[in-house]
């Protein structure tokens, strides 16, 4: 079975995720997974698959950015201390 995107429009999406606020503040992995889980909600809403950036346990998904972004993002996660796959 393979996933489309929705084709009707839609006037709004609701994604909800709980974080502790000390992970967010953090800005490495909780705040990764609270994205990720956010995101996921909001691609789900439009029949979409999950992203292919961010993983649900906070790790960032090189293969998912195409460059210079890549790059950017692979510096900024060492940086973070932040997985990257």
């Amino acid at each position: 079975m393979t996933s489309k995107p929705a084709t009707a429009a839609h006037q709004r999406a609701v994604g909800h995720a709980h974080a502790l606020l000390n992970d967010l503040a953090d800005g490495g992995i909780g705040l990764l997974q609270a994205a990720s889980l956010l995101i996921s909600d909001l691609f789900q809403h439009y029949g979409l698959a999950e992203p292919s950036q961010i993983s649900r346990d906070g790790s960032i998904i090189a293969s998912g950015w195409p460059e210079p972004e890549r790059t950017r993002i692979s510096t900024w996660a060492q940086q973070a201390s932040a997985p990257v796959t």
